[in-house]
This record gives C-alpha cells, structure tokens and sequence, in this order.
C-alpha cells in the first residue's frame, strides 16, 4: 500500500493530470513534463496534478474540483439528469468518444514490456474542427479533441486489480460519458496494462497508479472541500 497521505499534505505534491484525459491541467503551449497520480479505490478515484485535485464520488455520483492556486473546491453533479438538453447531451456524447488504435511499430527507446498506443480524444469533433479548437467545458474543466501517445505496461502483476475496481465503480450506475475521459482508469481493461507515460500536443506526461483505501480518501475530501 503506498503512503498516501504523505502524497498529499498540504495539497501541494507535484504530482499532475494526465493531458491524454484533459488538456486544461497545463496552459502551457510547449512541450514539458508533467507527472499525474491515480488513487483507487472501491467507490472512489482521486486524481492528482500539481494544479487541481479531483476527488470523483461514484457511489454519490459526484465531483469535487479542489484547485491548488485558488484553494477553492467546487462540487458537481456526475449523474446524468432525467431532463438533459438534447444538444448538451449530444455534445458530451461527442467529446466522451475515445478510439485506441495499437500501434504497429513502436519507438526504439521504449523498454520490450511497453507497447505503444494512440488514443483518439472525440475523433469526430476533431474531424469537424475549423479555425477554433473544438473543446467542450464541464466540471470546471475543459475537454478537447486530440490524438495522443500512450505507453503501456504490460506486465505489471497488479493490472488486473485495477481494472476491476475501475470496472465495479461504475457497475450498474447512470454516469456523464465524459467520466470515461475524466478517469482514465476506465481504459485500462482496452489497454491490458497500465500507463507509463503519454505524449499529446504540448505535453508529455508519467503516470503512476496505486491502489488505496476508500475511508482515507473520503476523509481527505472532506477535509479539503468540506463545505462542499
């Protein structure tokens, strides 16, 4: 189990969200290095960046947004509303589409137990971009349309724990398909194996994955967004 409350005091760990699930993370136009942490556990996914924390609730059906720089959290609705704007619905449905294409040949520096792989983000919202970026907001964050590189542990021992926590957490329940997005979790059974690191424009990104008890987290959110 790893130490995660060490991870986190203060909030302010350097550790960052992968641009492959959300661009809005790094403003930055060039290329850097940014290093993202998962957090698992049942019922729960906490997601870790140098800017912002998010704490994502499946079993309320909820997402609190802690940003770093403005020490605010802000809370939203992850369920899909009775009453949903049609277009509103259509545009999540778009920007939620991800395609993985296996890569037939991979870069020469990579290690033999990594396979590569491009990620399509809302390929047809990429497909339908003209003079502005396509891009959709929603949970205080912003989703974009964009290929990105993946490397792909496969062999990692504890692959398949993690794939089945992220598969039980949204079993049976009526979620926004942007959460297959949010949580990159969600495309480690498509993967058959766990992140090392992507590439996408502007960024490039290391991962790491641990998994983790529910309690600690919820208390950790309380703590930092409890008036939320």
């Amino acid at each position: 189990m790893v130490t995660f409350f060490v991870l986190f005091v203060g909030l302010g760990a350097a550790t960052h969200l992968p641009a492959g699930t959300i661009n809005p993370f790094t403003a930055a136009n060039t290329e850097q290095l940014m290093k993202t942490s998962y957090h698992l556990a049942p019922g729960y996914t906490v997601i870790d960046d140098e800017n912002r924390t998010l704490f994502i609730d499946y079993d309320h059906s909820l997402i609190h947004n802690l940003s770093k720089h403005l020490s605010s959290c802000s809370s939203f609705d992850l369920s899909v509303p009775e009453a949903q704007d049609s277009f509103a619905a259509a545009q999540e449905e778009i920007f939620a589409e991800v395609k993985i294409v296996e890569a037939g040949s991979k870069p020469a520096e990579m290690q033999n137990s990594l396979q590569a792989y491009t990620v399509l983000y809302a390929p047809r919202a990429l497909l339908q971009r003209r003079v502005t970026e396509a891009c959709l907001d929603r949970f205080g964050l912003r989703f974009v349309s964009e290929p990105v590189k993946f490397a792909v542990d496969k062999r990692r021992s504890d692959f398949a724990d993690f794939a089945e926590m992220a598969r039980q957490n949204t079993l049976g329940k009526t979620l926004n398909p942007l959460i297959y997005r949010l949580d990159l979790s969600h495309l480690l059974s498509r993967f058959g194996g766990l992140p090392v690191h992507s590439t996408g424009p502007g960024e490039a990104i290391e991962y790491s994955f641990s998994l983790e008890d529910e309690t600690s987290l919820r208390l950790l959110q309380q703590k930092h967004c409890s008036s939320r």
